[in-house]
């Protein structure tokens, strides 16, 4: 498949989803590939136990991202995901800031390289979370690395949109 098919059957397919957040999850020194997509998995991990409980099947229902930045040879994260107290009858995430807490210290806890500092929770509008109205142009933004280098950006095997934990 050529890439600009590739870029626009993908936009089309997330497009189909409705997200309601985009977070950007940055590291605070060069990380390889795989760090970055060890570190993915941790925060997945950390913060589906976190927002539905270590013993549950729900899972947050989210695609993510992996993109090299343009200054170096290091990566960050991006992750489309949905608001999880759309579908849990929990008072403490009806906050956004306890979403944004919860996000932050998933983070913190799954790589020692996990960029904090920027990540303020009462900001506004912060550039580290932010909240979607329109599907479709952020589909190109955060694609538009396959266009430079390569097909992987989006992490296929990690993304969620059942919202059911996977065994």
């Amino acid at each position: 498949m050529n890439k600009t098919l590739y870029i626009h059957e993908t936009i089309k397919w997330i497009s189909q989803n409705d997200f309601d957040f985009l977070i950007t999850l940055n590291f605070t020194r060069e990380v390889n590939r795989e760090k970055t997509e060890k570190s993915l998995t941790e925060f997945l991990r950390k913060i589906n136990n976190d927002i539905f409980g270590n013993r549950s099947q729900k899972s947050l229902i989210q695609v993510p991202f992996i993109e090299r930045n343009s200054y170096d040879t290091s990566f960050h994260i991006h992750i489309l995901c949905e608001d999880p107290s759309k579908r849990l009858n929990n008072k403490k995430l009806e906050d956004p800031m306890y979403f944004r807490k919860t996000i932050k210290k998933c983070w913190q806890l799954s790589s020692p390289e996990a960029a904090i500092k920027n990540m303020k929770i009462h900001e506004e509008n912060p550039l580290w979370i932010k909240k979607i109205d329109n599907q479709e142009r952020l589909s190109s933004y955060l694609l538009k690395q396959i266009a430079i280098d390569n097909f992987d950006v989006v992490e296929v095997d990690k993304l969620n949109f059942e919202g059911q934990r996977k065994s």
